[in-house]
């Protein structure tokens, strides 16, 4: 029986149920009963016995003064009382607990509104501790600063403001001997929820409870199963989400923790001060899983919290911030456009003081000093330099921050709760912070805010604005004032108003607005046409929670992730957890659907969604777009396939789910038997490549790549997705499938879809084509394989080449913020390439400091092994970032980074492998196979020349005698052979400086008719050359070293060759570098007057000649390296040829490969000239 009785029924007491109704028109009431925010409730919620039950609940407040005072003194704000808004909210809650005690099958959650420093916390305190039914209560919140605050509140401070206490038995008068207001203790009537106090909180045999804890300990409490989703949704994620605090601990033992479970499973109501903070799905579940009555109070809440707390409109409670400013219960807010008073070139740190000044006249004007100022800052970094600023203008500032330690004479502290508490704080007007002070601050003295480094969501800044609107002196008006750095200000604006906006328009109708915010989907859909004539034909509606909706009703696409079930869970079991696992998403109304006819398959599970999101075509405005989705699940044998239209947002592995190997996935794309036809048409490779310039990945298309030549270095790039056309036998005409080997993913049809039962079948023959005896396509086998992680004997690192630019940029400019740019570019300039120890050490010289490192290998996988290598290196991260490191910096040190992103090669123990990508591979041109240097080989386009064996320099010096200069200098030997000994001068005694060593190499250069020396500048290269008998055009680096095997100098010109390609393709023109060919080439000591050593032409004519050359279709085009001594060609093919190769050789084999391959996919022939 619903309460249809209300208009005739009489409740005694001082509040009636009829009276939270009476606002629904949103007219003005006399009564105070009637007063005071506006009130969404469900008239069919409550039962006759409901109805009876809020009678009850609220007769026990009756004999409480501070809950009579408002009525009595007819007064919103009553002294000693609770204010009106106060006790519509206690009225609403009440309603919601009746409504919950007396109704079948009631759930859901209720919501109170409320601005913050409005009173939501003398609201908790009333259901908390005095009401006689409601013995236990357990409040979470997301703080450790709030549980501090809630815990002193809910024992003296709160109820100290009208002369009384919780004693823990009852809310009375204070008395002689009681806690002073503002303690707490430990044993107290309030008790903190605490993981390690597990077996004090589980054996409290008090029959009223109140306890108070964040939700990091509940949830370490109650232990609810992680969702299976690829973030786990353990927190809040986003900009400025600030994550809670937690509360580990290593003492609870399970006996413990189930007792207190069992314990709080008997409270009766659950109270959730959510503050602003976005919540997280493990919130929910906390929550959820006490299924107790639930209240929300929050400031801010929106759809998240609807959803994630069950909340529907049926019970909610809103005071507007323009109610609670017009009424003076918060302050009014004004957001200056600049400082007041600014002068030109003002520093922010003027500002503030400027600033403060305005503050303490509007907030506090009889002593305006007193006014306190909130400063957001990004960083503590920020935080640091301005307040070294402020203290140079003789203005003091506290530090609050988690990076500080507490230190009252220095002003600086952790958390919010030391620094009010220290007297040292007390004559202070600014208050730093990156996020402490955005909580637990109820001081009026705080009137200011000035923002630094703005926020990127606008819940912050309202959350940031609401800890200066507590009043100080209700008989006149105040303004808080808000203030941003540069332009700063206007954003902050836009934000506030675009909330109050907000605010206004769900106060017009707080049951119509939740109602819209929480049942839009279902508002939409029953408004649209049960029948509709839609593509040609007429089409009932699509209603997800039909019962006659099954897989008849749905088609699907044939694609699908291919995992094996190593976990042994049921295709149930994992729908139901990939279903709670897409509440972490904006997918709503996931539903199982099973077979219910005769012909559905039973080894197929579907969940149908609806997916919501804004159209991303508006800025800031909202048109919401929805969208069906279906995720497919299927099991053949061990595997489970997976399909979800959407995006797959499961993690696999939470779920016990591997993916299939990609050589088994290869299966998919079998050698074509007689009467048959399989091609691979397209395939996408990763490169092996260690280069910094090397091409990182390619996607190329042929006819069919089990014929033909494809690349130089095909052997050592790594096949990651393929497309091919086959068709089998019988079949008459070819089909298309997409195969993703690193994903484990195939793809059939073109996007075409399919009745479920047909899907079925297609992953039926998937499953054979996995299990036969087929052999894959010749196309694989071009390329490095990935293979299973080795043991750990074999994976010891032995030499390892970190790739820093893929982390921080090439010029650092990516590097995390609180690095010290200084040092950034030594780690740029550093040697990558290092060689490990046994134990898994290395060292890195930066600059003129070496730190140490070590790398570990981790191996996971049941299936098939998957292995990584764990970086740690502390010294270089405390280093890069100026101080001692801490665990929860390591996201954002260089050992994080590098772990994460895998950003390095390894050559580890094994020869035959290649770490990388987060992949072993196995390369196609074994080091066997290299080292018996046979046509075709990376090593011939290596060759010994016996001049660069004796060169000691590339450029020599001026003060070097001719003889010198040229036998010991590559341009001084080009200078000689072509007639210019002497630095440039006409001098033909020397032109056998070449010749006499090298005959080969002094005819090659007689072949060229131009030779022009670029050097220089911005030089394309050390010399242009051209032959116009032979048409061709030869570019030249030179670059000379001491050592037999210098892979980074090998690097270094071998990117100045790489940049160069393009100067020889008709993409790019060589530059014009006539006016650099008038001017002499600057050497050490001096210069070499001549550049154009081959021809007689003036330079302008000559530079057209290159660039025509350069273009021209009939010209050949080579890049030369001549690499000194750094390359020793036949200690190279030596060291090949050991049991156990270096890892130096073997990178040097790689990198040389990687040259050849950069060139030759341009049409441009590589040479590198070294010592023999």
């Amino acid at each position: 029986m619903v309460i249809r009785f209300l208009d005739s029924w009489f409740w005694g007491g001082e509040l009636q149920l009829q009276d939270l109704l009476e606002t629904d028109d949103g007219r003005q009431h006399s009564s105070i009963n009637q007063q005071g925010g506006r009130i969404s409730l469900d008239k069919n919620a409550i039962t006759e016995a409901g109805a009876k039950h809020f009678q009850h609940l609220s007769a026990q407040l009756d004999a409480h003064s501070f809950w009579t005072a408002a009525l009595s003194q007819g007064s919103y704000l009553p002294d000693q009382g609770l204010w009106a808004p106060q006790r519509r909210a206690v009225g609403l809650s009440l309603a919601y607990l009746a409504a919950r005690r007396t109704a079948k099958d009631s759930k859901g959650a209720a919501l109170v509104k409320m601005p913050t420093g409005t009173g939501k916390t003398g609201v908790i305190a009333t259901l908390a501790c005095a009401l006689d039914d409601i013995k236990r209560t357990l409040v979470i919140t997301p703080r450790r600063a709030l549980v501090d605050q809630m815990l002193i509140d809910l024992h003296t401070r709160l109820w100290s403001r009208f002369g009384l206490i919780y004693s823990g038995n009852e809310v009375r008068q204070r008395a002689a001997g009681d806690p002073e207001i503002g303690s707490r203790a430990s044993n107290g009537p309030v008790r903190r929820l605490l993981p390690s106090d597990a077996a004090t909180l589980a054996a409290l045999a008090d029959d009223r409870i109140v306890v108070v804890g964040t939700f990091a300990a509940l949830e370490q409490i109650l232990r609810p199963d992680r969702p299976a989703h690829r973030l786990s949704g353990r927190r809040p994620v986003g900009p400025d989400a600030v994550p809670p605090d937690t509360e580990e601990s290593d003492d609870l033992k399970e006996p413990d923790r189930k007792k207190l479970v069992a314990l709080l499973n008997s409270f009766d109501l659950v109270i959730v001060d959510e503050s602003h903070y976005e919540p997280a799905f493990i919130w929910s579940q906390c929550i959820r899983s006490l299924g107790l009555p639930t209240i929300l109070f929050s400031a801010t809440p929106y759809r998240n919290d609807f959803r994630y707390f069950d909340i529907d409109g049926r019970f909610a409670f809103n005071l507007s911030f323009h109610e609670a400013k017009q009424r003076r219960l918060i302050r009014g807010v004004r957001i200056l456009s600049d400082s007041p008073g600014a002068a030109s070139g003002e520093s922010f740190s003027q500002q503030l003081i400027r600033f403060a000044e305005a503050v303490g006249k509007e907030t506090n004007p009889k002593k305006p000093d007193r006014a306190r100022i909130i400063v957001r800052g990004d960083t503590h970094e920020s935080l640091v330099t301005l307040r070294t600023e402020l203290l140079a203008l003789g203005e003091k500032s506290v530090l609050i921050h988690h990076k500080e330690k507490r230190n009252a004479s220095a002003l600086r502290f952790h958390n919010v709760t030391e620094a009010l508490a220290a007297g040292e704080t007390a004559d202070v007007r600014f208050w730093l912070h990156q996020w402490k002070l955005l909580e637990g601050v109820d001081d009026s003295r705080f009137g200011g805010v000035a923002i630094s480094e703005p926020f990127s969501t606008s819940r912050a800044v309202v959350q940031q604005i609401g800890r200066v609107l507590r009043y100080g002196d209700r008989r006149r008006d105040e303004t808080a004032l808000i203030m941003g750095r540069d332009t700063f200000s206007a954003d902050l604006a836009e934000r506030f108003e675009r909330y109050l906006s907000y605010e206004k328009r769900f106060d017009a109708n707080p049951s119509d607005a939740l109602r819209r915010e929480t049942q839009f989907f279902e508002t939409l859909r029953s408004a649209s046409p049960a029948v509709q004539y839609i593509s040609g034909d007429f089409r009932d509606r699509f209603d997800i929670d039909d019962e006659q909706v099954g897989f008849a009703d749905i088609q699907l696409p044939c694609r699908a992730y291919v995992m094996r079930n190593v976990g042994r869970k049921s295709l149930d079991e994992i729908a139901e957890a990939s279903r709670l696992a897409m509440g972490l998403e904006d997918r709503h109304d996931a539903t199982i659907l099973g077979p219910n006819g005769t012909d559905d398959p039973s080894n197929v599970r579907l969940i149908a969604y609806v997916l919501w999101g804004n159209s991303p075509l508006l800025t800031q405005r909202a048109m919401p777009t929805w969208n069906l989705g279906v995720m497919a699940l299927s099991t053949t044998g061990d595997r489970l396939y997976l399909m979800d239209t959407e995006g797959l947002v499961i993690d696999p592995e939470q779920l016990g789910l591997e993916p299939e190997p990609p050589e088994k996935m290869q299966l998919l794309v079998p050698m074509a038997k007689p009467g048959e036809t399989s091609r691979v048409t397209v395939a996408s490779a990763l490169s092996l490549d260690i280069s910094d310039m090397g091409v990182r990945a390619a996607t190329v298309r042929m006819r069919d790549f089990s014929e033909g030549f494809y690349d130089l270095a095909q052997g050592m790039q790594a096949t990651t997705s393929v497309r091919a056309s086959i068709r089998r036998d019988g079949a008459p005409n070819a089909a298309l499938r997409y195969l993703s080997l690193q994903r484990s993913a195939v793809s059939d049809g073109g996007g075409k879809y399919v009745p479920v039962s047909e899907y079925a079948s297609w992953i039926a023959s998937v499953s054979a084509q996995l299990d036969s005896a087929d052999k894959p396509s010749k196309a694989f086998e071009r390329f490095a394989q990935a293979v299973p992680a080795p043991s750990p004997g074999k994976a010891v690192p032995l030499n390892v080449l970190f790739d820093f630019a893929e982390l921080i940029g090439e010029s650092g400019a990516d590097a995390p913020p609180n690095w010290k740019p200084e040092r950034v570019a030594g780690l740029i300039s550093a040697d990558r390439c290092l060689d490990v120890e046994a134990d898994g050490s290395f060292s890195i010289q930066l600059d003129d400091d070496h730190f140490g490192g070590k790398l570990k290998y981790e191996i996971t996988g049941t299936l098939r092994r998957r292995g990584r290598y764990v970086v740690e290196c502390p010294g270089l991260d405390s280093y890069l970032i100026g101080k001692d490191s801490t665990q929860k910096e390591k996201p954002q040190l260089l050992s994080g980074m590098l772990t994460r992103d895998q950003a390095f090669r390894v050559i580890p123990t094994d020869p035959s492998l290649i770490y990388a990508q987060k992949h072993f591979y196995h390369p196609r041109r074994s080091i066997d196979e290299i080292a018996k240097d046979l046509p075709g080989g990376p090593l011939e386009f290596v060759v010994g020349s016996p001049w660069l064996a004796g060169v000691k320099t590339e450029k020599g010096g001026a003060k070097s005698s001719v003889k010198e200069w040229t036998s010991e200098s590559i341009f001084g030997g080009v200078y000689a052979h072509l007639g210019f000994a002497a630095h440039g001068k006409p001098d033909t005694q020397h032109q056998d400086a070449i010749r006499a060593s090298d005959p080969t190499m002094a005819d090659l250069l007689d072949q060229f008719s131009v030779v022009v020396c670029d050097d220089g500048g911005t030089e394309t290269c050390d010399f242009i050359c051209i032959d116009d008998i032979d048409p061709r055009v030869v570019l030249i680096h030179a670059k000379v070293d001491d050592t037999t095997m210098s892979l980074n100098s090998l690097q270094a010109v071998g990117r100045q060759a790489q940049a160069s390609i393009a100067f020889l393709t008709r993409i790019e023109s060589l530059p014009d570098r006539t006016a650099e060919w008038k001017k002499p080439v600057t050497i050490a000591g001096g210069k070499i007057t001549r550049r154009i050593v081959r021809d007689n032409k003036p330079g302008s004519k000559l530079w057209m000649r290159a660039r025509d050359a350069a273009r021209s279709a009939r010209y050949k085009k080579e890049i030369w390296i001549w690499a000194g001594n750094m390359l020793e060609r036949q200690a190279l093919v030596d060291e090949l040829n050991k049991p156990e190769p270096s890892p130096r050789s073997r990178q040097m084999t790689y990198y040389l490969a990687s040259l050849q391959t950069s060139a030759n996919r341009a049409n441009i022939g590589m040479r590198i000239y070294c010592s023999p």
